[in-house]
Parts: C-alpha cells; structure tokens; sequence
C-alpha cells in the first residue's frame, strides 16, 4: 500500500451552513426545510439523494450545522475523488511502519471527526470490501489503524450522500444491503432544477447576488426575456451550474442589465429550440404547401423523393439529440442499418459508429 499524500488528508472543516443558506421557495424544497428541521434533536444517520449539482454537500453541512453535534468537528470526503488504494487509510489512519512510505501515524477522517459528523460524498464509489469495515464501525463505532493492533472508539455520526441508485447497486452485489439499511435511517432526496422550475427565479437572483460580492463589483439584473429564456432551460448541471453560469455573466458582461445575447450560447439555443418545439404542430402545413407547390409545377413521382428527404431530416434529428445509431433506431422503431444509411445520405459519408 502507497502512503497517502498530504494533500489527499482532508482535515476537520466547521460547517457554517445554516437553513437559511438553503435557497428555494417551491414545495420540494420547503418540504426538504422541514426534514431538516426536524432532524434537530436527531442522532440518526442520513442518507442524501440527487443528481450531481442539487447542493447535497449543502443539505449536509445545514443538518450538521443545526444538530446537536454542530459544536464538534465536520469532516467531508468524497470518496470518488480518493484513489481506491488510498481510501481506507483516509478514513481510519494508519500507523507508523504499516506500508512502504509510512514514516508516521496518520490520522484519519473518523478520528479527525470524533463527536461530530463525517459527510461521505459519492458513497456509491465504495470498494465493496471495505464498505464491510465501514459497516463494523457503524455497527461498533470500533475499527484499526491501518497496520494497527490496537481498536480505536469512535462516536460519529454519518451523512453519506449520492447520485446513484443504491437500489440497483444492491441488486448487481455492487453495494452491500446491510451497509444501505444502515446508512438510509433518514433519507433525504433532493430534486433536480427541472422539478423546482419555480426557484430558478430567485436562485438566479442569489448567485447574481453572490456573484458581485465575490467579483467587488456593482449587481446585475437580468431582462424579463433573460430571465424567461434561463427559467426555460433545462439546467443538466442542476444548482452548480446556475451559480457557474451567473459568475460568467457577472464577470463577462459590463452591462447592468444582462440581455439573452448576453447569456451562454447553449441556453440561448435553448429557448430558440423550445420556439421550435412550440411551433412543431404546424409541421404539416409547410408540408401541404411543399406538396402544391411542387404539383403546380408539374412534378411527377415526386413522393419517393419527399419520404427520402422526410426519413433523412428524422434520423438526422434524432441523431443529434441521442449520440447514438443505436439509440436512435430504437426511438424510430427502424433497423440499425436504415438509421446509418440516412445519416450517410445527409451528410455524404459514413459517420463514426456508436
């Protein structure tokens, strides 16, 4: 086993979240308050679900901050940032002379966090075997240094969070059941931007806000159609990338007020395709005057050659929107082979397979 490098050893960090740092108005996210907000006298272990960017880390150090154990250390790792060698001496130490370039005892991440609260981050990327000593010292709140002999006690609790689905983790043996049942004492699932469109407004507002305190320069405000054109995206990177893309905002544009050619590339694309969508009742209009037009001028056979253009223009489409041949094939119902045969015929060559 390597030793573990300085700056891999994530040391004791005080939580300085409280409810109130939670922002959001609509009924996910006041109902998510409320769970928070009972878990005050709480000792229980929490389980925190939600795709990559909801604030997990956020709704972790709020119950930290307003739990009993608030005045003790927070200690947060992320053990998907953590090389898999390097993992358990992160979370129980080691002692001198345990592996090759252990030249002293290190502390680890339950140690650092006695009486308080240790945040694991990314559970779902646990080794299965070592999801076993964790489970040992939930059970006994007892482990060994890495290379120890000696049992060290430890009272901590454990908010472990994730974007996977544990569920189906257990059913591959990937993730062990008994492991989750201890973990999931209260779980707590955060829902992604697309299922709060309510709070875009308003979380816009807080990081704009944000985002010129940081920067030391004068808050920007955005154009009703700015605003219109940021509630209509989608927001894949949920949270995280409103606060990113209102730092870019902030610091790109010197205007006061920001316009839709202001913002990003991809949500201006966005709202334009969410026009087209709006519009895409009217497809057989435009058609039906194709039809005439090419009739009055006395085109013949015509057909063969629409419904060629028609499949061409639907492969290509769904192509763009799937990455993938597969795919695509599937959501068309059509062979695999018809998908790549349109796709050569748009763009007049073959292209790179799935």
């Amino acid at each position: 086993m390597n030793p573990v490098p300085e700056e891999k050893i994530e040391k004791p960090r005080l939580a300085r979240a409280t409810i109130s740092s939670i922002v959001g108005e609509s009924h996910a996210m006041q109902e998510i308050l409320r769970v928070i907000g009972s878990l005050t006298k709480s000792e229980l272990n929490v389980l925190i679900t939600g795709e990559s960017g909801t604030g997990k880390e956020l709704v972790a150090r709020a119950i930290f901050k307003n739990s009993l154990r608030r005045r003790k250390p927070f200690v947060a790792i992320n053990v998907a940032a953590i090389p898999v060698d390097l993992l358990e001496s992160q979370l129980f130490g080691h002692e001198k002379g345990a592996f090759t370039g252990a030249y002293k005892r290190r502390i680890g991440s339950f140690e650092q966090a006695r009486g308080g609260t240790l945040f694991l981050d990314e559970i779902g990327n646990m080794p299965y075997d070592l999801q076993s000593r964790l489970l040992r010292v939930l059970s006994e709140g007892k482990f060994f240094r890495v290379g120890g002999a000696n049992q060290v006690s430890v009272n901590v609790r454990i908010i472990a969070a994730t974007n996977q689905n544990l569920e189906a983790h257990i059913e591959k043996n990937t993730f062990r059941s008994d492991l989750y049942h201890r973990l999931n004492a209260v779980r707590v699932k955060l829902p992604p931007v697309r299922e709060r469109i309510d709070d875009i407004p308003v979380l816009v507002q807080h990081f704009l806000q944000q985002s010129a305190r940081q920067l030391n320069t004068p808050g920007k405000s955005l154009s009703p159609d700015a605003l219109k054109c940021m509630a209509q995206y989608s927001w894949p990177g949920n949270v995280r990338e409103i606060e990113n893309v209102c730092q870019l905002i902030t610091a790109m544009n010197p205007a006061q007020t920001i316009s839709v050619t202001d913002l990003p590339l991809e949500i201006r694309s966005h709202g334009e395709l969410q026009k087209d969508l709006a519009r895409a009742h009217d497809w057989k209009l435009p058609l039906r005057l194709v039809v005439h037009q090419l009739m009055h001028q006395g085109e013949e056979e015509f057909g063969k050659t629409l419904k060629n253009e028609f499949e061409v223009v639907l492969a290509q489409s769904a192509y763009e929107y799937t990455g993938s041949k597969t795919e695509t094939a599937r959501q068309l119902g059509w062979h695999r082979n018809t998908v790549a045969k349109r796709l050569k015929s748009s763009i007049g060559k073959n292209l790179i397979d799935d």
